[in-house]
């Protein structure tokens, strides 16, 4: 968990000139807004973010898993 100063420092070390900055800036400010995991905030479409009532909704899916994980045990 980071500490909100910790967050704006990894936020602002961001390049948010190019494309590519500006994208990597916004996923990581969505998972560190929202808790969002990583395999939810890259699957998310265009349509996942809508305005209602002067706020701003993200949906949130976790992505299909065609394999269920499993834990080895020694």
């Amino acid at each position: 968990m980071l500490e909100a100063t910790e967050a704006r420092q990894l936020l602002d070390a961001i390049d948010a000139s190019t494309p590519a900055g500006l994208r990597d800036r916004a996923l990581i400010a969505l998972m560190v807004f929202s808790f969002a995991r990583i395999g939810a905030a890259l699957a998310m479409r265009v349509d996942d973010v809508y305005v209602q009532h002067r706020r701003l909704w993200v949906r949130l899916r976790e992505p299909v898993k065609t394999h269920p994980r499993v834990a080895a045990r020694s």
